[in-house]
């Protein structure tokens, strides 16, 4: 990590969001000890929407079920995060990027 981090020293953005705590804090914690600064930002949505998403994903139809028996798990880890900035994307994509591009420029 310390050689990506070295040579890529600017923000770096993860699709992701670790929902297993044990995970998060590993991960997070040698991303800080590798010098890599991080800004967490969580997407909200009502959880009817991921759950639909995921109902109407006809391309990998095999995760379909563990995908939907993630999702509580995943609400109530970002429900107990305090370090992270949380964003409302139900708003219109261009807000949401704003959002997200002004917290990650701070």
């Amino acid at each position: 990590m310390t050689g990506l981090a070295q040579q890529h020293p600017h923000t770096w953005v993860a699709p992701m969001s670790p929902i297993n705590a044990a995970y998060r804090t590993e991960i997070f914690d040698g991303l800080n000890t590798a010098g890599v600064e991080l800004r967490e930002v969580i997407l909200t949505v009502p959880e009817g929407q991921p759950r639909n998403r995921i109902d109407e994903d006809q391309v990998d139809t095999k995760a379909r079920r563990w995908r939907q028996d993630h999702v509580t798990q995943a609400l109530t880890t970002f429900a107990s995060l305090t370090d992270a900035y949380f964003v409302d994307a139900s708003q219109p994509p261009e807000q949401v990027a704003d959002a997200v591009a002004s917290h990650v420029q701070r």
